[in-house]
């Protein structure tokens, strides 16, 4: 009787053993070939479509671009996963890693990456003259004080985009009358834009500068207009 006992657990342990073997491969990792979208805004929210095999439809999968957890990730089927990216960096390319909810050992990184693109319009961060400055004398000449005035932007921009225009107005001290556009010229470099007069600048006026529709590198526009003036008294 002991020996058939012994045949019988030899024969339940081998049972067991194939049981094992034959379920090693239930829950596999992830085997994630490609993404649909490579690139996407800073702010995020790009929806993204994962294909591949092997994705968990029961328990789900958690997906990351560089560390930060995707939304709405749903596993539509084995081959198919779809999320929304999260926020990133501007000029930042990201791994893309998906891990299966049963098998949380074993991420599996895209072969892609996500390259997170400049959603961020440009802002005026300072102006020369500043807004409101009123000039102090004595100037050299009274009829040729400047001819140029300069904004500056948060980052670089295109300086042939957007308009930068210009009006005088005599101020109550002036011997004599002016009123309307300054005629000039517009350029730029980095994140400054320079208007340069076609006629000098002079004592007993006030001028006010016009800027919108400038852009950046990206072509992100400026949220808002924006105007400041300076006064160049007698």
């Amino acid at each position: 009787m002991r020996k058939i006992g012994n045949i019988i657990t030899m024969i339940a342990l081998a049972f067991v053993v194939a049981w094992l073997a034959g379920c090693s491969g239930c829950n596999p990792p992830p085997e994630p070939t490609g993404i649909d979208k490579t690139q996407g805004p800073e702010t995020g929210g790009t929806p993204v479509r994962i294909t591949g095999d092997k994705f968990d439809m029961k328990k789900g999968v958690t997906v990351t671009f560089g560390g930060k957890n995707a939304a709405n990730v749903t596993v539509p089927s084995k081959t198919e996963i779809t999320a929304v990216t999260p926020p990133g960096t501007a000029g930042q390319s990201v791994a893309i890693v998906v891990t299966n909810t049963r098998k949380p050992d074993a991420p599996v990184t895209l072969p892609q990456q996500f390259t997170y693109t400049d959603a961020t319009p440009p802002t005026i961060t300072g102006t020369d003259p500043a807004d409101g400055t009123m000039l102090s004398g004595p100037f050299e000449d009274s009829l040729n004080v400047r001819n140029s005035v300069a904004i500056t932007f948060s980052e670089a921009v295109n300086s042939a985009s957007g308009s930068v225009t210009v009006q005088v107005e005599s101020t109550p001290d002036s011997l004599s009358l002016e009123s309307g556009p300054v005629s000039g010229s517009v350029s730029g470099a980095g994140n400054t834009i320079t208007f340069t007069s076609e006629k000098p600048m002079r004592v007993g006026r006030k001028y006010t500068v016009a800027v919108s529709g400038v852009t950046d590198t990206a072509g992100n526009v400026l949220a808002a207009p924006h105007t400041f003036s300076f006064t160049i008294p007698s």
